[in-house]
């Protein structure tokens, strides 16, 4: 069985490649995205492994789509169509727990890959259109009722994971459905949240006050990168400061990001 970081990779890959144009990493990635696609099975209790690998696999198919032949094309759309009927099937007939856990980084990790399923397979599989309903249906919920302090009742690891596939989702709704919800007081406040969670002498490891189910940083899902994303977005200078300034915690390297 994969681990989450396997669907994970099947995205830098494939970025790697459309970043350098190194044909070596074509092959790794197309190589490595055949492998997942051929899988006996990815995720039985279809739960947060099974969002990444259908959000990876999504982002590898679309960027991969030419350079897969016919046979190739058919294996992985199928796979990742018929993954992402399971999961839509899991929260429809089945009830999932987390199918209205509108805080909750289950539920954002599940609906954020179905919704990049049902995008990447758009106009060549039938069911796309209601896995992507279902997903439009669910995450104008998380961002008027996520919390306005841009905080997390998760604590502020998985309060950064829960915004990572939020802004996977954003970015996808930005670039595709033609909806923006970079208005969301929670996206707008995330940084502040980050900057008034830490110590007064931080460290790589220990940077951070916790609560909830967290340690005393948050680096397991950055925050780095969403810091910079929301700079961007938003054009925040205290989150590209911040994300900065994390990364310079550590020596060397890019710390947790």
């Amino acid at each position: 069985e994969p681990g989450r970081g396997e669907g994970n990779l099947a995205a830098d890959l494939v970025f790697a490649w459309r970043a350098t144009g190194e044909d070596s990493l074509l092959t790794v990635a197309r190589d490595y995205l055949l492998e997942l696609a051929s899988l006996e099975t990815w995720d039985p209790d279809y739960d947060l492994l099974h969002g990444h690998l259908m959000l990876g696999t999504a982002i590898a198919y679309d960027w991969l789509y030419h350079e897969l032949n016919r046979s190739e094309r058919a294996m992985v759309a199928a796979r990742l169509g018929d993954e992402a009927e399971a999961q839509y099937l899991q929260i429809t007939e089945n009830r999932a727990w987390y199918r209205t856990q509108y805080l909750q980084n289950h539920a954002h990790v599940n609906f954020t890959g179905m919704a990049y399923a049902a995008v990447a397979l758009y106009g060549e599989d039938a069911r796309a259109q209601k896995w992507l309903t279902a997903c439009e249906d669910f995450f104008p919920h998380v961002f008027e009722m996520s919390p306005s302090d841009g905080g997390s009742i998760e604590g502020l690891s998985y309060g950064n994971y829960a915004m990572e596939f939020c802004l996977f989702y954003a970015e996808l709704a930005r670039s595709v459905l033609g909806r923006d919800y970079y208005s969301s007081k929670w996206i707008e406040n995330f940084p502040l949240f980050v900057l008034h969670s830490m110590l007064p002498n931080p460290s790589e490891n220990e940077w951070a006050m916790n609560f909830g189910d967290c340690p005393r940083h948050g680096n397991w899902h950055g925050p780095e990168h969403q810091l910079f994303l929301v700079a961007s977005r938003l054009n925040d200078p205290t989150a590209q400061w911040l994300g900065q300034h994390l990364i310079e915690l550590n020596e060397t390297g890019l710390a947790s990001a």
